[in-house]
């Protein structure tokens, strides 16, 4: 049973990462957006989302389920929704849900195109060997298999059309849980399923689904869940770090001086909140769970007051900024971040000073210590890797690595073996066992070089 729910979480994990990827490219559409607002000669990009987002994620999810022949892989996935979208014309009543059609033919396109690889055919049919089999299979596959699930992805559709509707006329409800539950499942690494759902899936608006969809096409009861993240990356997590920072001894404070200050400016100017998040999640679960009570409570507070806003990266002042042109009542954003700034400040300082919650051997020393300069960043992340490599028992016990945003994302074969102590003495911001054979090491900033030197370490030692 443990092993069945450790294996059932592995792919959650992977799934969780197969949809952020897709999402890289919303920086780049708020960008395009802002331009149209200062340049009436550029056009607008918000037809992207509605025509296109779905086929990047059936992309994005193919080439991270996809075992080999990647290329493959996600050609097939292209064709599988192409085919899709046009059956779907001839099914009356029935059309396109957005981002859950195009997960499911990545996934679809990944599972074929895993299975049948490494097919044999006859010789005169030598062409379609290997992996163009399993493009051709996944093309035909994908005909009556659209038909099929239409009904699954339809109720999907609905779920996130209910869903909406129930929310619609109290859509500040809606953004508290939304804001309370996207923090709770970030320390396992879940939240992008969770914003995938809320961003692209609830709700419908002439075609474009979810609350970045229908934001961008001009709905006007959209909007309401992403604001509230605004004042706490921006104000209330630098205040928080602020307050911890004020509780070191005066004669320590040089040595985490450039820690916080470094995850304030990051969470300020990028939203990433994770560094100053990691600080406090794995010492006091009480702090974490006032902090997700009041992101919660900001995204209650910008819905009531009708903030609507949206964000394609995190809700840094890069958003902020280059959003601010079709954000309504960006004001009140300022004006709630200030409230935040307040209460994230008294509520850590004073928790801290009462209860006498230990920050000295927290993760501020290891952040100190994994923050490599640009000259040696290099040499620092080898140095890391090979670190790490020692302390999960050697490269004979990895199974699978790989890595998201923050996080390496790692399955090992025997669990006993790897030193959790030795992983957050190398610099590690926290260390999360998952299951018998599931490790996450938190990284924070700087994982994608981590994950390039141990692959080198891990391909070098197979030798």
């Amino acid at each position: 049973m443990r092993e069945w729910l450790g294996g059932g979480f592995l792919l959650l994990q992977r799934f969780s990462k197969a949809i952020l990827t897709p999402l890289m490219v919303l920086p780049f559409f708020i960008f395009a957006e802002a331009l149209v607002n200062w340049c009436t000669t550029f056009s607008s990009a918000a037809p992207f989302v509605a025509l296109y987002l779905p086929l990047i994620f059936a992309i994005g999810v193919a080439a991270e389920f996809a075992e080999d022949n990647v290329v493959h892989a996600s050609i097939g996935a292209v064709a599988f929704f192409v085919i899709g979208v046009n059956e779907s014309a001839l099914l009356s009543g029935v059309s396109p849900v957005g981002a859950v059609h195009g997960i499911v033919a990545g996934i679809c396109s990944a599972v074929i195109c895993n299975k049948f690889r490494n097919m044999r055919v006859p010789s005169y049919l030598m062409f379609f060997e290997g992996p163009r089999f399993a493009l051709f299979l996944t093309i035909l596959v994908s005909i009556p298999v659209n038909i099929l699930m239409w009904p699954v992805i339809g109720y999907f559709g609905m779920l996130g059309t209910e869903s909406w509707h129930i929310l619609r006329t109290h859509h500040a409800i809606g953004a508290f849980i939304y804001g309370v539950v996207n923090r709770l499942t970030l320390p396992i690494g879940l939240h992008h399923i969770v914003n995938n759902f809320v961003c692209f899936q609830m709700g419908d608006f002439e075609g474009s689904r979810g609350e970045f969809g229908r934001f961008v096409a001009g709905d006007d009861m959209s909007g309401f869940f992403m604001g509230g993240m605004f004042p706490i990356a921006m104000f209330g997590l630098p205040a928080a770090a602020l307050a911890m920072f004020l509780t070191f001894e005066r004669k320590k404070r040089k040595n985490v001086v450039c820690v916080f200050g470094y995850a304030i400016v990051l969470a300020v100017v990028t939203g990433i909140t994770e560094p100053i998040e990691c600080i406090f999640m794995y010492v006091s679960p009480f702090l974490y769970f006032a902090h997700a009570f009041l992101t919660g409570v900001s995204c209650y507070i910008t819905s009531y007051f009708h903030v609507r806003a949206a964000f394609g990266f995190a809700a840094g002042f890069v958003d902020c900024f280059f959003g601010a042109a079709f954000t309504d009542n960006i004001s009140v954003i300022y004006i709630v971040g200030c409230m935040m700034f307040v209460v994230y400040f008294f509520v850590f300082f004073l928790f801290i000073k009462l209860f006498k919650v230990e920050l000295s051997e927290s993760p501020t020393k290891r952040i100190l210590r994994s923050l490599p300069t640009l000259t040696k960043r290099n040499e620092k992340d080898r140095r890391r890797a090979e670190q790490y490599m020692k302390a999960l028992g050697g490269s004979g016990n990895l199974k699978e690595l790989d890595a998201c945003t923050t996080r390496l994302r790692l399955t090992v074969y025997d669990v006993s073996l790897v030193n959790n102590n030795a992983i957050l003495e190398t610099g590690a911001l926290g260390v999360n066992r998952l299951g018998s054979n599931y490790v996450q090491i938190v990284i924070g900033d700087g994982v994608e070089g981590v994950l390039k030197a141990m692959n080198h370490i891990w391909e070098y030692d197979k030798i």
